[in-house]
C-alpha cells in the first residue's frame, strides 16, 4: 500500500502538523480484509518511490545521484 501526505507543511505552507498512526491503520486494514482476524505479526517498511527497495537500503547505496544546474552537467537547462 502506498500512502502520501497531500497536506504536508512543505506544499501547503501550514503551521499545523498532522499525525497518522500507521500501526493502528495497518492493523485495522488487515482486520477489515480478513473478516476481523488479528494479524499474527505486522511489519511496516518504508520503500523508495518505486516500491522495490527499502529506503534505508537505497540511502546506503546512494542509488540516486541528482544533477543540478552548477555541477558540471552537460544537459541544457531551460
Amino acid at each position: 500500500m502506498r500512502l502520501e501526505n497531500l497536506a504536508d507543511r512543505f506544499d501547503a505552507q501550514s503551521s499545523n502538523t498532522s499525525y497518522f498512526n500507521l500501526n493502528k491503520f495497518a492493523n485495522q486494514f488487515y482486520q477489515d480484509v480478513n473478516e476481523g482476524e488479528l494479524p499474527a505479526a505486522l511489519q511496516i517498511d518504508e520503500t523508495d518511490l518505486s516500491g522495490n527497495m527499502k529506503e534505508a537500503e537505497r540511502e546506503s547505496k546512494n542509488q540516486n545521484i541528482w544533477i543540478g544546474k552548477n555541477d558540471g552537467s552537460h544537459l541544457s537547462f531551460t
